[in-house]
């Protein structure tokens, strides 16, 4: 738990380290080229969730994000120990979510909106400008849904293995 805990104030400082970088030297809409062709520093403001849907739904997703984050810290209590896959996976996804929520709750605009700090840019392919937040919450996201799936294997080769045995014992 004590691991899980550090993880998820890691990836919140990390997060809020690179956003202030970014909004100290970038200025609004500006380009720093990062890896030449691929990904460049794009300082956005991001006034919805995931990729500015519903902007102007602000309440919304503090609600949201305080119910996620509390089940997802009450799952990562009761069951963190079966799994190495889902302690790793939940603290990923509650570190990258309290790390937007500080942003929509004091990030505050010119004109008093409310922003999230984007900056991540691909430039080989049509994609969101998205932050350290969003791919620690992905790839969470991504780990959980492969404990799942891992979960679910194991389980039905156990059910499977013992209804093998029940048919033999039949026998």
């Amino acid at each position: 738990m004590i691991l899980s805990v550090c993880l998820i104030v890691g990836i919140v400082l990390l997060d809020q380290i690179t956003k202030w970088i970014v909004v100290e030297t970038i200025p609004l809409h500006g380009h720093v080229p990062f890896l030449e062709g691929f990904v460049r520093f794009t300082y956005v403001r991001n006034e919805g969730a995931a990729f500015g849907m519903l902007s102007d739904q602000r309440w919304v997703f503090l609600v949201l994000s305080t119910v996620g984050i509390i089940g997802m810290c009450y799952v990562l209590y009761k069951y963190g120990k079966e799994s190495a896959l889902m302690r790793w996976s939940i603290s990923f996804i509650v570190g990258g979510g309290i790390g937007n929520m500080i942003d929509r709750l004091f990030r505050v605009g010119e004109a008093g909106e409310r922003f999230v700090v984007d900056f991540i840019d691909f430039q080989f392919m049509e994609f969101a400008v998205f932050n350290v937040a969003d791919s620690f919450i992905s790839i969470g996201a991504v780990i959980f849904v492969l404990y799942v799936i891992k979960d679910e294997i194991v389980a039905t080769m156990k059910k499977k293995g013992e209804t093998d045995e029940s048919i033999a014992s039949d026998n």
